[in-house]
């Protein structure tokens, strides 16, 4: 095999035959070099084990149904809402207790402001709104039928299956 001595001009000029072509995560690293890794959202293994509850959710689309369960006096009634206006994210609650229930009959109502829109989503408004919501309610109705009423579709489902994915955090509340 003959090479060209290291002085000839025409070795320089020698194609790289073995070039490496970037991994996706090169590329976005190479694209978002200039973001704050601080401000990064890490995702982390969720295993549940298998004797651990998870929620049961029910998608309806079906507005009778609905109006049934907001009719109905014996069940723990939760609305929920997020929005992102003017740059910025935030989510509202109401909650109405059963008329059984000591105290109950009131609404409870509660918003947040969560952050601004370049860090936040009303995916995630809408997940920390649902764990707002539940957290807020009173020791005692923890066998209470209790029926959510929210317009995303997406934090639902995201709620009856948890795995790794964005708003984890908020899942786990």
């Amino acid at each position: 095999m003959r090479s060209l001595p290291k002085t000839h001009p025409l070795r320089r000029l020698r194609p790289v035959t073995f070039r490496r072509f970037p991994s996706p995560f090169q590329l976005m690293a190479e694209a978002f070099h200039d973001l704050l890794l601080d401000r990064l959202e890490t995702i982390e293994p969720f295993p549940m084990a298998p004797w651990e509850e998870i929620m049961h959710t029910a998608v309806d689309d079906d507005a009778a149904e609905a109006s049934e369960a907001i009719q109905s006096g014996w069940a723990v009634r939760i609305a929920t809402g997020s929005s992102a206006r003017n740059g910025v994210v935030g989510y509202g609650t109401a909650t109405t207790l059963p008329v059984s229930f000591r105290g109950g009959g009131s609404v409870m109502r509660a918003s947040r402001t969560l952050g601004l829109r370049t860090e936040q989503n009303p995916y995630v408004a809408e997940l920390a709104a649902l764990a707002e919501a539940v957290k807020s309610l009173p020791e005692r109705l923890e066998y209470r039928a209790v029926h959510v009423f929210t317009r995303n579709k997406a934090a639902v489902l995201a709620i009856r299956n948890p795995r790794q994915q964005s708003g984890q955090r908020e899942i786990r509340q």
